[in-house]
């Protein structure tokens, strides 16, 4: 089993209905207020740009 396991069943699991955005956090790692909007806001910035390109 492990994290992998647990990672792979987590992203089978939103397969189904698939969130725009995804954020893994380590458990010794510490998220700052706001860091989950500012993942969420560059995600929606780069896939702007990339729009450009396709």
């Amino acid at each position: 089993m492990g994290k992998g396991y647990a990672l792979d069943y987590g992203m089978s699991f939103l397969e189904s209905e698939p969130p725009e955005v995804v954020v893994l956090v380590d458990a010794d790692c510490r998220v700052e207020k706001g860091t989950v909007a500012r993942i969420a806001q560059q995600r929606s910035r780069l896939i702007s740009l990339f729009k450009r390109f396709i």
